[in-house]
């Protein structure tokens, strides 16, 4: 089933979904709540109209540049829920959401918040963070300030996971649910990348795949190095991972040659089922004794003339598609002659189809941000 949002027509109706309900244009980011009595959803479809934004373009000249997004975020084919949820407030939603927070000057910069939670064990974190993103970005001491996006960012996700955190604290909880968190944050023409977690950002930037983030997880030396330091312990298994902790080389090859190991991911131990991921979103267990952190990563640039769109998505796509052939794959849908060709969340559910058409075995997201260029004098 697809159900279209985002202010236009929909062949089955507004957006119903418990495991993957987007904040929509009639559903701000702080009022977005998932419904506990609708049904969930097979796909969530959602698309942005193409807006005009201002922005400096060579030797200071004013320059027009169009941006749309779309969304497609799908159950998957192995899954009996879905645990990732979205934000799309593409301009001029995001100022307008800031409007009833603070007052924004007309002649502000043009703003845009997307952002993708892949969620674990539950959904309750991701819809959290969905809901309280954008306020936390709003509330950043540096908002409205030039040059700051990265500061903005990274102080909006620390503040987003500590308030998780407090509440099931408050709660009596002694673990919680956790999330991954791609973030995209364009001010103008500036735009910031945040990552927490495997989610994963990419550019085409003149044909060119150019890697936005980078992905947490224990194959990460620093991150690695971080984990053992605070107690941690990484393994294929519970079994593996106490092998690898003994200090004595001899004594950590014997453990694993005598054990079953199952090679693939490698996971964080302490932890019921461990964690394929070595930074996130809420994981209170693992947060309190510092083997998990949320600090994001944060990357910033000026948008370019040859900057032709940006691929957000979880995991569930990358395990099965490389970001190259998910950026060639994009640019070919884009220049093809196909009638959606236009619609960035055609083309976001065409390349969740083909990580369908892969086995993928989690839930997928993908958020496609489209950027145009007219021709001058248009």
């Amino acid at each position: 089933m697809v159900t279209v949002a985002g202010g236009v027509e929909a062949a089955t109706g507004p957006v119903q979904s418990t495991m993957a309900q987007p904040v929509t244009d009639a559903q701000p980011a702080a009022e977005a709540t998932a419904s506990p009595s609708a049904p969930a959803e097979r796909e969530v479809l959602e698309r942005r109209r193409e807006v005009t934004i201002k922005a400096k373009g060579e030797g200071g000249r004013t320059r027009r540049v169009t941006i749309s997004s779309g969304t497609c975020s799908n159950i998957g084919i192995r899954r009996s829920t879905n645990e990732d949820t979205f934000l799309n407030l593409q301009e001029p939603l995001f100022n307008q959401h800031a409007a009833k927070s603070i007052q924004v000057d007309p002649s502000s910069p043009q703003r845009s918040l997307l952002a993708i939670f892949d969620g674990h064990k539950g959904v309750e974190c991701a819809n959290f963070c969905r809901d309280r993103l954008a306020s936390n970005v709003i509330a950043a001491s540096n908002f409205g300030k030039p040059d700051c996006l990265e500061d903005i960012l990274k102080e909006a996700i620390e503040k987003t996971d500590k308030e998780f955190l407090d509440s099931n604290r408050s709660l009596g909880k002694s673990d919680s649910a956790g999330s991954t968190a791609i973030v995209f944050f364009m001010q103008g023409d500036q735009v910031a990348i945040s990552n927490t977690g495997d989610s994963r950002a990419v550019l085409c930037r003149c044909g060119h795949t150019v890697p936005l983030s980078k992905d947490h997880n224990p194959s990460l030396k620093s991150e690695v190095k971080r984990i053992k330091e605070n107690g941690g312990m990484i393994g294929y298994n519970e079994r593996d991972a106490l092998a690898r902790s003994k200090r004595n080389w001899l004594c950590n090859a014997l453990f694993s040659c005598c054990l079953d190991l199952k090679i693939g991911t490698p996971y964080i131990f302490p932890g019921k089922c461990g964690i394929a991921v070595s930074r996130s979103m809420g994981d209170l267990k693992m947060k309190d004794v510092n083997i998990l952190i949320a600090t994001p990563d944060v990357t910033s640039f000026t948008l370019m003339e040859g900057d032709e769109f940006i691929i957000l998505a979880c995991d569930g796509l990358w395990d099965v598609i490389p970001s190259e052939v998910a950026v060639r794959f994009i640019r070919s849908f884009r220049k093809s002659e196909r009638p959606d060709a236009n619609d960035p969340a055609a083309a976001a559910q065409a390349l969740v189809n083909c990580a369908i058409g892969l086995r993928s075995k989690d839930n997928i997201t993908v958020q496609v941000i489209y950027f145009g260029y007219p021709a001058r004098g248009q």
